[in-house]
């Protein structure tokens, strides 16, 4: 699937995540943020989670890296 992401170091190596709904995520928001601490190093400020809306629609207050 195209929307399956494949971690590409670290101990989960070669492991593939499905991404979920923002419905599931909203009910379950320390786990995501959880989540995304512990296998990408990354705090909320660092993402985002969307329901899969077009970038193109939301507005740009800061440049894309």
């Amino acid at each position: 699937m195209s929307e399956d992401r494949v971690i590409r170091s670290g101990p989960f190596k070669g492991k593939t995540i499905e991404m979920a709904s923002t419905a599931g995520v909203d009910l379950v928001r320390d786990v995501a943020e959880d989540f995304m601490r512990e296998i990408f190093e990354m705090g909320p400020e660092d993402y985002a989670i969307s329901d899969k809306s077009e970038l193109g629609g939301w507005p740009r207050t800061a440049p894309l890296r």
